[in-house]
């Protein structure tokens, strides 16, 4: 049966809490499968779908990282982006564009 896990952080729109809580959280086993950021989608407006060794659908919704302005919120997106193996043509969208989405397999 395959399972969803969700994880959240605090919600609080904080881009160096955001990140430490990525860092706490991820595994070296998770495959990443799409990353998505939405400059107006409410407080998560970072989402990260990966899949675990036995296909679970893991689910992490972050609140500090944002797009489209030069803010800490894309710096702190294009640092995630940077951490998972975006190129750095993805990685710079952060600061350009109202919505990124990335995606390994493309």
């Amino acid at each position: 049966m395959i399972k969803l896990k969700i994880y959240h952080d605090g919600g609080d729109g904080i881009t160096q809490a955001s990140l430490e809580y990525w860092k706490e959280i991820k595994d070296p086993k998770w495959r990443i499968h799409q990353v998505t950021c939405s400059k107006d989608s409410g407080i998560f407006n970072t989402e990260i779908d990966c899949f675990d060794d036995d296909y679970n659908l893991i689910v992490v919704m972050l609140s500090g990282l944002s797009c489209g302005y030069g803010g800490t919120g894309p710096h702190g997106l294009e640092t995630l982006l940077k951490d998972i193996g975006a190129p750095p043509e993805v990685s710079s969208k952060a600061f350009y564009n109202d919505v990124v989405i990335y995606n390994p397999r493309w």
